[in-house]
């Protein structure tokens, strides 16, 4: 028996049976969340000097003007996410180095920069942090340096 003449009919057949093969596909959901998120992204804290003279840090008690210093504190929040600052609305200030017991205290205020932008340097935002001494307290104060810290917190 010569296979010859059936040889090219087998391998057709071959061919047609691997071509007609089904496929099948699922169609695959793929989720994430982006959470709101804020931070403040200064290396260090920074320091308000309150003044009343317009040199830094220097209150001159024969003035009738209030003492003021604000500092800018750069924070970013993930897009579209409003900040909430949590800021103390007074700052005690102490002298240390004074004869007896010294303070003043030191009235908070602030400005937002508004909604985040995103958390890239893109995404920069200002926070504006004023404080205040009215003249009542520093013109009744003992002379020396005051020193006093207040802790500022971003959220979500």
């Amino acid at each position: 028996m010569n296979l010859r003449p059936l040889w090219p009919a087998i391998l057709v057949a071959v061919l047609f049976t691997r071509s007609s093969a089904a496929t099948d596909s699922v169609q695959v959901t793929v989720t994430q969340r982006i959470v709101p998120f804020c931070k403040f992204f200064a290396a260090d804290g920074p320091t308000m000097n309150l003044s009343n003279t317009g040199a830094s840090g220097e209150i001159d008690p024969r003035l009738s003007s209030p003492a003021t210093g604000t500092v800018q504190i750069g924070y970013r929040c993930t897009a579209g996410t409003l900040p909430t600052f949590g800021i103390p609305p007074i700052a005690t200030l102490s002298c240390a180095a004074c004869a007896g017991s010294s303070t003043m205290d030191a009235a908070m205020s602030w400005t937002s920069g508004g909604t985040g932008l995103g958390m890239s340097d893109a995404g920069n935002r200002t926070l504006s942090l004023t404080g205040q001494v009215a003249p009542g307290a520093y013109q009744a104060a003992a002379p020396g340096a005051y020193l006093g810290t207040v802790t500022v917190t971003v959220s979500p």
